[in-house]
């Protein structure tokens, strides 16, 4: 099951009314439980919360896959490139085992895919909000933002960089103002 019973149980309680990081404890980022709570709408035991869990996993992998051959394209990337790219996303599942789906890794995975694109297909407001809730998701990926901000100021200046950055600070603050306000020991 890897970690999808404790989203699960995450999850539970925020259906009965409990607010992450306030009444619980979440080691997980605020832009994580969409990921955790998605499953839940359309379940209402475990078995079938890790089988709706599993699925969209598998629809977040297949959206990386389309973002990545996006950008791939917009790169101008050869044949061998491009399928060398895709094919080692397609056969990571393999590589990686059960633990694949049963993680919700690919959702801050999506994003930054879906970042990239945004990014290569000069619509920056996107692409930082997207980033940003990458961050907001899993902290680490916030290691992008210097190429994305570097990657805005090249191909469009200053003024550009400017506005991606507050897209970026805007969605941020979005995301963690409830929790912040509502549970600030807690989400720290």
């Amino acid at each position: 099951w890897g970690d999808v019973g404790l989203y699960e149980g995450f999850t539970r309680r925020i259906i009965d009314g409990d607010v992450p990081y306030g009444d619980f404890t979440v080691e997980y980022p605020p832009f994580a439980l969409p990921a955790f709570v998605a499953p839940a709408l359309v379940t209402s035991n475990a078995p079938d919360y890790l089988f709706a869990f599993k699925l969209l996993m598998t629809g977040l992998g297949l959206v990386v896959l389309v973002a990545t051959g996006y950008s791939l394209s917009r790169l101008n990337a050869g044949r061998a490139a491009t399928l060398t790219g895709l094919g080692t996303i397609a056969v990571a599942p393999l590589l990686l085992g059960h633990v694949f789906l049963n993680r919700y890794d690919l959702w801050p995975a999506a994003l930054v895919a879906l970042a990239v694109a945004g990014y290569l297909a000069s619509r920056d407001a996107a692409a930082s909000g997207f980033l940003a809730a990458s961050f907001a998701a899993k902290i680490f990926t916030v290691s992008m933002l210097p190429l994305a901000a570097g990657r805005v100021l090249q191909a469009r200046g200053r003024g550009a960089l400017v506005r991606s950055v507050a897209v970026f600070a805007g969605v941020c603050l979005g995301i963690f103002t409830y929790f912040v306000v509502t549970s600030f020991g807690g989400l720290g």
